[in-house]
């Protein structure tokens, strides 16, 4: 197997045990952001917040359809919007709901973008999640990641 393989596993299994002890959402969180606000939203933040209401198509129409995707914890990246899509799927149902990606720092570059960020669940920071990200924009969408 391949190692992220078994991490989605293990924290599939773990996360049962978490989710119960946080009351279950009614309903999936489809509340947007408010980004009403005068700081614009890089890239970043808003794949974290799409993916924090667990609305996967919300941060999907953030790539390009060809974009490549290093998940630093998988011995592969993913090629283009279908591989990644079904990536997150699978991380979406291995991570329990109360997680949290949490952004730290951005390092605007324009076109290339690093992120430093964390995870925390029922807003408590977890030990030994922090996590750097570096994205490069090619006409407003994202066309890599490596995580």
């Amino acid at each position: 197997n391949k190692a992220g393989e078994v991490n989605l596993k293990i924290l599939s299994f773990v996360g049962k045990y978490i989710e119960k002890s946080v009351e279950e959402e009614s309903s999936k969180n489809t509340e947007k952001l408010d980004v009403s606000s005068s700081k614009q939203l890089l890239i970043p933040e808003k794949f974290f917040d799409a993916y924090n209401r667990r609305n996967m198509d919300d941060a999907l129409q953030l790539f390009d359809k060809d974009c490549i995707y290093d998940d630093t914890v998988f011995p592969n990246p993913l090629n283009g919007i279908t591989q990644l899509k079904n990536h997150m799927e699978v991380c979406e149902r291995a991570l329990p709901s109360t997680f949290q990606f949490i952004v730290d720092d951005i390092a605007d570059g324009g076109d290339c973008l690093g992120v430093r960020w964390h995870v925390e669940n029922q807003g408590q920071e977890m030990k030994f999640t922090r996590g750097n990200s570096f994205y490069t924009i090619d006409n407003g969408l994202v066309k890599t990641v490596v995580d």
